[in-house]
């Protein structure tokens, strides 16, 4: 192992390298990853040297070999090389991580000054890649690896008898996505915005130039409206906001009109892209993005014309809340203030080790995705605690008879509700109490992951990739945790 300065960073690496060293799967799976995607840019470029096999080549320089058509299953890497390797991919997720991102000024400076991971690239002969490099290709890294890479960690906790995962609590948290709070006047000239960019592709010159102007002149429109909404203020300020959403919603009202019909057209044109080839995908691209922004706009005049002219209540699972993320719900808990994000599940063991965490869509209740989480939590410490809590967002009786079934001992729900299902005589029973006792150290073990790892915003858009990220911060976390307690045991 390479020596490191004696520092949490430097003892969290060296945790990590003493897990590839002691599970040589973690990185054989990474590099099925990578390939996997470097298969699929392979296939891209052949389809566009086959798509491009019949276009005419300049005067003097001669025609490119055929390529002949390969099924996706025999297609094979041949020379080249990665622009990571697989170790410094996961070297590189967990400086991502640790540092909640690689590209700002601070992540920057910590990798120009840090002898750790000098010493590391030194170690393998290799310069530090770019933030975008490192992004790409943590990025690539699939939803089954790192669940493997959590799993041998918890695996290397109880080898080391630091955990034995008798205990498991669970909780709730509220994640900020990356994405704007979501006025409906910024989001209605967002999108009109952006599908008059489309429009002014240099593709569609000349076939959607006329269109382009007139919704660029509504753009303009809907952008006075806009800035007269976020100035009103004072006495009347309510009717002003009213009557600017008006304009706005006239003006917005015109743009799905006129992009249905120039999408109706634009479906059968003939846009001189050979199937298979670079412009096609781009232009297939476009095509779909405006289609579903012509959707979104629509939808958003209809929630705020209902919301804002009508006065009536609109829920939020019928608005439309982001542009650069439809996977974001609102979320609202414990009277804090709201977000728009994620309700994060994260279950944890009394040692404080993260064992599980799950990103459901939408805002779904607690109770509802106590079971699965719950599953995951089982599954990956491989057995069933004596002991499981949880507050009383949790609590039902369908969920007290699946942890009875499970074999769980100690079923435990905090509040009102939990003491209604166990009863008097369960509830004040000293495992019991000491469950309730030890299911508040959870909200310190979230706080600890906001503070320390960024836990409480992801900068990823999508649910699979946001999934992907916390899962990442959960991995440095038990990393940090594990170093902690090797130290101070």
């Amino acid at each position: 192992m390479i020596a490191f300065p004696d520092s949490d960073f430097a003892y969290v690496i060296d945790e990590l390298l003493h897990l590839l060293h002691s599970f040589p799967e973690i990185l054989e799976r990474l590099e099925a990853d990578l390939d996997r995607h470097a298969l699929v840019l392979k296939q891209a470029r052949l389809n566009h040297r086959r798509a491009c096999a019949g276009t005419p080549h300049l005067p003097g320089l001669d025609d490119p070999d055929p390529v002949e058509a390969i099924a996706p299953s025999e297609l094979k890497l041949g020379i080249g090389r990665r622009p990571m390797p697989a170790q410094d991919v996961l070297f590189c997720l967990v400086c991502r991580y640790f540092l909640d991102g690689v590209k700002s000024v601070s992540a920057r400076s910590f990798f120009a000054e840090s002898r750790t991971v000098a010493r590391y690239f030194s170690m393998q002969g290799r310069s530090c890649p770019a933030g975008s490099t490192i992004t790409h290709n943590v990025n690539l890294v699939s939803q089954a690896t790192l669940d493997l890479v959590l799993d041998r960690i918890i695996t290397t906790i109880q080898s080391r008898n630091l955990d034995d995962f008798a205990e498991v609590t669970l909780d709730s948290t509220a994640v900020r996505g990356n994405t704007a709070w979501p006025a409906d006047s910024e989001l209605i000239a967002k999108i009109a915005r952006r599908l008059h960019r489309g429009l002014c592709q240099p593709i569609l010159e000349g076939v959607a130039t006329s269109v382009a102007s007139r919704i660029g002149a509504r753009c303009e429109d809907i952008e006075a409206a806009r800035q007269s909404i976020g100035l009103a203020s004072g006495k009347g300020a309510k009717e002003v906001r009213q009557h600017h959403y008006r304009l706005m919603i006239d003006a917005a009202e015109y743009v799905p009109q006129e992009m249905g019909e120039i999408l109706d057209h634009l479906a059968t044109w003939e846009h001189g892209h050979r199937p298979g080839s670079r412009g096609y995908q781009r232009w297939m691209e476009l095509q779909a993005r405006m289609t579903e922004d012509v959707s979104q706009l629509d939808s958003l005049i209809h929630t705020t014309c209902r919301r804002v002219i009508v006065g009536e209540h609109v829920g939020t699972a019928e608005r439309v809340l982001s542009v650069a993320d439809p996977s974001v719900a609102w979320i609202e808990k414990g009277g804090r203030e709201p977000e728009v994000g994620y309700r994060v599940q994260v279950a944890k063991s009394a040692r404080q080790f993260v064992v599980a965490v799950s990103v459901p869509e939408g805002n779904q209740a607690d109770a509802s995705m106590f079971q699965q989480t719950c599953r995951d939590a089982f599954e990956r410490i491989g057995t069933t605690p004596a002991t499981c809590s949880a507050d009383d967002g949790y609590a039902s009786k369908a969920n007290q008879q699946w942890q009875a079934q499970q074999g769980v001992q100690t079923k435990s729900f905090s509040g009102a509700k939990g003491k209604k299902i166990a009863g008097e005589e369960a509830w004040e029973s000293k495992p019991y109490r000491e469950a309730r006792r030890m299911r508040s150290a959870v909200e310190g073990l979230i706080g600890q992951l906001k503070a320390l790892f960024g836990f409480g915003r992801v900068w990823r858009r999508g649910l699979e990739a946001v999934k992907a990220e916390l899962t990442g911060k959960a991995i440095v976390y038990n990393l940090y945790r594990l170093q902690q307690r090797v130290h101070t045991c």
